[in-house]
């Protein structure tokens, strides 16, 4: 603003203005409109510029002494607002201040009002059930509502048809209203179900798919299960068949079923299958080690009923506290420990 200050010409595409010109223009009776059209600047030019130099002026209405009976008659010309505002020689703004100040604006709120009960009609009708009939009734495709309706059905779009025929599409949008024209509802990605198919057996993820068809994976996760598609089945089991004594050995050993994963390079859920398919458990690494508790039962369970905790026991045999309690549970089975 201050730059704006020390200038003493303001820029236009003609020429340069000095500023006690604009002050004259400005405090003239011409509105700011009228002064940015004489001077070639844009409106929110000259605004920043006058309230950058502090300059107000009285109103002007005031000063021309504007009277009601005025604006009626040029009202009952049938004049519009804009034109009159001309006439008197203000802004179209100052006009509605002084058509409120005189109760004059009653007769601009019966537009309004015609167009609220239009709209409380139409609200009635649509309530009712009742349906408006198009403006234009007569269609230029009314020769062709039965080609119109065959290639609905073949799933042939809107727009192909208006395209075909040489229309707007609005024109085939009437005709089917008209004429309660039926077609198949067709989902966004049902013309590139073989791509999917194609895509899913080459054995891309969800995420791939989605990236190249320009979806949602969940739109993919759907159309997969409508289609019903499966995957050809990797043949892990006999991978895993071939490495039975590495998983049984480890597993025995107390290694946890992501480690035995990542020695195998396969997924932890595939191994934790196979586990349970060889049905591995406490129990049987026991049956593997008899020997650890071969007659050792008694000792156990006077080292037990003691006080000691599994921990102490484990350490004393030389054993994880796991074994211990299971074990114990086993004889507890029997009907030896209670």
């Amino acid at each position: 603003m201050s730059s704006i200050k020390k200038s003493s010409s303001i820029y236009s595409k003609n020429n340069d203005i000095s500023v006690s010109e604009l002050k004259k223009l400005y405090m003239s009776e011409l509105s700011q409109l009228k002064i940015s059209k004489q001077l070639n600047i844009s409106l929110t030019k000259l605004r920043t510029l006058i309230k950058s130099y502090g300059w107000i002026r009285p109103t002007r209405y005031k000063n021309k002494g504007i009277t009601k009976r005025q604006i009626t008659e040029l009202q009952k010309i049938g004049l519009s607002h804009k034109i009159i505002a001309d006439k008197l020689g203000i802004c179209p703004t100052t006009l509605r201040r002084l058509k409120k100040k005189f109760g004059l604006l009653e007769i601009d709120i019966s537009k309004q009002q015609a167009a609220y009960k239009a709209k409380q009609v139409k609200q009635e009708r649509v309530l009712l059930g009742i349906k408006t009939e198009p403006k234009y009734q007569k269609n230029c495709l009314e020769k062709y509502v039965k080609d119109i309706q065959s290639l609905l059905e073949h799933g042939v779009s809107k727009r192909e048809i208006s395209r075909r025929y040489n229309v707007c599409i609005s024109t085939v949008y009437n005709l089917i209203y008209l004429y309660d024209l039926k077609a198949p509802v067709i989902k966004k990605l049902d013309r590139q179900e073989g791509a999917i198919e194609q895509l899913f057996k080459q054995g891309l993820s969800y995420p791939v798919i989605s990236e190249k068809l320009n979806c949602s994976k969940p739109t993919v996760y759907s159309k997969v299960k409508d289609l019903k598609l499966k995957r050809s089945t990797i043949k892990i089991n006999s991978y895993l068949s071939r490495h039975e004594d590495i998983i049984r050995k480890m597993y025995m050993d107390g290694a946890s079923g992501a480690e035995i994963a990542n020695t195998l390079n396969v997924h932890k859920i595939t191994i934790y299958n196979k586990i349970k398919q060889m049905k591995l458990s406490c129990l049987s690494k026991l049956a593997e080690y008899p020997s650890t508790f071969k007659g050792k039962d008694v000792e156990l369970i006077k080292l037990r009923q003691s006080g000691m905790s599994l921990k102490q026991i484990a350490e004393l045999f030389g054993v994880k506290p796991n074994t211990v309690f299971y074990r114990l549970k086993k004889l507890n089975k029997e009907g030896i420990y209670a």
